[in-house]
């Protein structure tokens, strides 16, 4: 219900394994990374072009096309070893360039190069050709490789990021927004600020 109501141009979201089934009724008509496959739903007709039996079928096509779509996504997180992906919506921007960054201790960041179709409001500058959304997960303080070095491998990972993060924000005109589950309130958020980024709601 609050997707449906906010209906975001961009959403970032992790651990998304056990969210798909949640994510893909609340947004059908998303696009995400990794790539949601395209599937068509079909019309069927009863015999006698009977209304009910073709209503009956289209929904069946439907519930079978969700399912498969599912499916798909459920065996693209596992492949690729990832547990975030990027939603954004097709009518506000289309989609330019998309991959991930290895940052540390087996995690990845996500990142979208998108391309505004709308000036919706004024929220994008007219200026900028496209914006950067990326999406990361950093490791958890109970993991072995905390209690191992004694340090946060979230500092590393935070700062192999941002060493990607220059390199794919080579355009200066280009907007960038970073989101993700920090798994902590100091560190990443020091580097960031310390990066030239502003936190959102700490701006809003």
């Amino acid at each position: 219900a609050l997707l449906r109501a906010h209906a975001p141009d961009v959403l970032a979201v992790q651990e998304v394994a056990g969210l798909l089934e949640l994510l893909s009724d609340a947004l059908p008509t998303y696009q995400m990374v990794p790539a949601r496959p395209q599937t068509g739903y079909g019309r069927g007709v009863g015999a006698g072009g009977d209304k009910g039996a073709a209503s009956l079928t289209d929904k069946d096509a439907r519930v079978a096309a969700r399912a498969q779509r599912l499916a798909a996504e459920r065996e693209r997180m596992r492949l690729s070893q990832m547990d975030e992906a990027v939603y954004w919506n097709p009518e506000v921007f289309a989609l330019v360039a998309s991959g991930t960054a290895a940052i540390g201790e087996g995690r990845r960041m996500q990142w979208v190069r998108l391309r505004p179709l709308i000036d919706t409001a004024g929220t994008y500058p007219r200026t900028a050709s496209t914006l950067l959304v990326c999406s990361l997960h950093l490791l958890h303080p109970d993991s072995p490789a905390e209690y191992e070095s004694g340090s946060s491998p979230r500092v590393k990972q935070i700062r192999a990021a941002l060493r990607e993060l220059r390199q794919l924000s080579a355009d200066p005109s280009e907007a960038t927004i970073l989101m993700g589950d920090l798994n902590d309130a100091l560190h990443p958020r020091w580097h960031l600020r310390a990066a030239g980024l502003v936190d959102a709601f700490t701006a809003l």
